[in-house]
């Protein structure tokens, strides 16, 4: 239902930029100028509503190059028991359009202490017209996938024979 409930309104905003991209072709006498204003106010009227996430999508993606890689302490973890480390407060993203949640993943040598494997998980909510509506019980985009970690994000734990104690 809400995902009928989104294309009514998707078609509903199409129709509403086109009228407003007709209306900006009337402000012009010359018929070359007024399909030039046409042919640019209309997609731009239409993409209006998604503009955070289509940015949002962008930042996104580099954030996940650069945080969602694993790191491992190759000469100190084969055959290791670790402890995983919970993350303790949330932190989020600076400076971007749509909110993007970044959580360190931390397993450490149970006797150590050391750590042995690191990595970050991203989640991104939704842009300011998913939220408006409500539709979207986890306020996820609707442009891309909310989730990101490194591939095979669990390998580590068989390719160097890890054991997780907790």
């Amino acid at each position: 239902m809400s995902g009928l409930f989104l294309l009514v309104v998707l078609i509903g905003w199409a129709v509403v930029a086109f009228l407003l991209a007709r209306w900006a072709t009337q402000l012009f006498k010359s018929p070359g100028v007024r399909v030039l204003v046409g042919v640019v106010a209309f997609p731009v009227l239409l993409l209006l509503p998604l503009v955070d996430e289509i940015i949002g999508m962008w930042q996104f993606d580099a954030l996940c190059k650069k945080y969602a890689v694993q790191e491992i302490d190759e000469p100190h973890a084969k055959n290791r028991k670790v402890r995983y480390v919970r993350r303790g407060v949330d932190r989020y993203a600076d400076g971007t359009l749509v909110r993007i949640r970044i959580d360190p993943i931390v397993y450490r040598d149970a006797e150590t202490d050391q750590i042995l494997v690191s990595y970050h998980t991203l989640e991104a909510k939704g842009g300011w017209l998913i939220r408006t509506l409500g539709i979207s019980e986890t306020g996820s985009p609707l442009l891309f996938n909310a989730g990101c970690a490194p591939p095979d994000q669990d390998g580590f734990k068989q390719n160097f024979n890890i054991t997780v104690v907790n």
